[in-house]
């Protein structure tokens, strides 16, 4: 028996069409190796497509190579992820479905003692497979509580578990702050699990189960997945008595991390320097370099002694560097700053002082019954504290929005309400 596991292609996550081309050819890549390999069938373990509603032409190039795989005999099983899930199932996913290309390898009902019980379907090639849908902010946690567990684990055979969701105990330090569950979670006695969500390839193993196994994305569906983790792949799974995983890296183009030659840097430091010297490090660097057929990271980070942002033509390099062939350019300046700023910044001691003047002087507008004067104060600081966070980097903004309002809630102490919103 051999499959595929393929997860988190988020076809059309780009805004920029050049790079969706990519995106979108990566996609075309893994189903040509599908078939060229002969894999008795797929499993997309989850945002498939990156929102319910793509575009029409990401769906159609969608429908044509899925059909491609379909008319090579080779059957396709899918689970939603936070991306492409729907609550009220209004998803491209079940046009696709009625349509043949796949099948929805989580079918579900709810027993008499309210317990969630998920059908095995046999794939016909020796396995049988089910699984849990993702959905945003881990809220998939519910459903998992609430499964029957039991017949799964007592089913025989060779048994696959599709999953969207990270592992509390094996989450990777670039995503440390996604929401997760425990692995404890999972129907044990599976052989394998193929994870999505988790946008890096990683295999591990615990007492009960098979092999958890993740294979990231097929595309790097953000600037900083593609930054930190360049192209992506997938896996094809063997299974002759021993299980054998390997990994497809799907290279469709180049992802250069400038300064050009250096490996081990991806940023241009601007501490200390103006923003004409700047400019002309950059310059300096992409003048003889070849770019083609690459997408172009380029960030600066630091403080600039002598001028603005603004004073580094950074769309003049960009034009520079599209001119030596590059398929796009994507700058980054989030934590450039100037050295004014960062004076203006320093001067923490008056910024509190204003601050706790204006709390003082509206904190009786704080409606909050049985709250002294003191603790509506302190209340408002730490309010202030929680809704000033700033995303982190492994955040999406709806993992972010979520923490917020948990930490929001948590900070008013409205548990009740907090359960019931969440």
């Amino acid at each position: 028996m051999k499959f595929a596991h393929i997860s988190d292609t988020h076809l059309g996550s780009w805004r920029n069409p050049k790079i969706n081309e990519k995106s979108m050819d990566a996609f075309r890549k893994a189903m040509e190796r599908c078939i060229e390999e002969d894999v008795d069938f797929i499993l997309l373990s989850g945002d498939t497509l990156d929102n319910v509603t793509p575009s029409i032409d990401v769906l159609k190039i969608s429908v044509q190579l899925l059909k491609e795989a379909r008319d090579s005999g080779i059957d396709i099983y899918y689970i939603e992820g936070s991306h492409d899930f729907s609550s009220t199932g209004r998803t491209m996913l079940k046009v696709l479905e009625s349509a043949g290309l796949m099948k929805k390898a989580s079918v579900a009902s709810q027993a008499e003692d309210g317990k969630i019980q998920l059908e095995l379907l046999d794939t016909g090639h020796g396995a049988k497979i089910t699984g849990v849908p993702g959905r945003k902010g881990a809220l998939e946690e519910g459903y998992y509580k609430d499964l029957d567990t039991e017949h799964l684990e007592k089913e025989e055979g060779f048994k696959i578990f599709l999953f969207h969701s990270g592992m509390s105990e094996h989450k990777p330090i670039e995503f440390e702050h996604m929401d997760g569950i425990p692995i404890s979670y999972l129907p044990k006695g599976f052989d394998y699990y193929a994870g999505g969500h988790v946008h890096k390839n990683m295999i591990f193993e615990e007492e009960g189960y098979g092999k958890i196994a993740y294979p990231g994305y097929t595309f790097p569906p953000g600037p900083k997945e593609m930054e930190k983790f360049g192209t992506g792949g997938f896996y094809i799974v063997e299974y002759d008595g021993d299980i054998e995983v390997s990994w497809e890296s799907l290279d469709v183009c180049n992802i250069v991390r400038l300064p050009c030659g250096d490996e081990d840097t991806v940023n241009y430091d601007a501490d200390g320097k103006t923003a004409i010297e700047v400019e002309s490090e950059i310059r300096n660097d992409i003048k003889d370099a070849d770019f083609k057929d690459s997408i172009v990271m380029l960030k600066i980070v630091g403080t600039i002694e002598e001028g603005k942002e603004s004073d580094i033509d950074l769309r003049g390099i960009s034009e520079k560097i599209k001119g030596k062939g590059a398929i796009a350019v994507k700058t980054n300046t989030n934590k450039l700053y100037t050295k004014e700023f960062v004076e203006i910044n320093k001067n923490i001691g008056s910024k509190e002082e204003l601050e706790n003047e204006l709390i003082d002087e509206h904190v009786e507008q704080f409606d909050v019954e049985g709250y002294s004067r003191e603790e509506k104060k302190e209340l408002t600081i730490d309010m202030m504290n929680v809704l000033s966070q700033r995303k982190m980097e492994d955040e999406n903004n709806n993992t972010y929005e979520q923490r917020v309002i948990k930490e929001t809630l948590n900070t008013i102490a409205l548990k009740k309400e907090l359960e019931e919103i969440l």
